[in-house]
């Protein structure tokens, strides 16, 4: 039997939580960095003004790709860090963790730019 085993589960739990956000980010700068394409498969025209929405949506989902890195970078960190709390036989003060705060921020002001470059592209399209 583990020892503290419901404690070690929700850790990993958590962990794969992270897991996740981090995958649903890569395939949102996927799609991103592909839209033209994704406009042509979907049989839409695709006019000289989409070359500046592309762009502007590829460098997004490269964007988007480097917050899913640093979302799994971070989640693993702190996934330790709480892995060696539980393990000790002691009270472990954690660090407080900034990277959901970090992160919240980062999405957010990335899902704004990605709702102005869309208002744009449909205002000038």
């Amino acid at each position: 039997m583990i020892e503290r085993y419901t404690d070690h589960a929700a850790n990993e739990r958590t962990f794969l939580a992270w897991v996740r956000t981090s995958l649903a980010l890569t395939a949102l700068g996927c799609v991103l960095v592909k839209f033209e394409l994704f406009m042509r498969l979907a049989g839409l025209p695709v006019r000289a003004s989409h070359s500046a929405t592309g762009a502007v949506a590829s460098v997004l989902g490269l964007l988007f790709i480097a917050v899913a890195v640093l979302t799994l970078l971070g989640a693993h960190a702190r996934f330790r860090q709480v892995r060696q709390a539980i393990a000790s036989p002691q009270t472990v003060p954690l660090a407080s963790s900034r990277l959901e705060g970090g992160l919240t921020v980062l999405i957010a002001v990335l899902a704004v730019v990605l709702a102005a470059a869309l208002w744009w592209t449909d205002q000038h399209g």
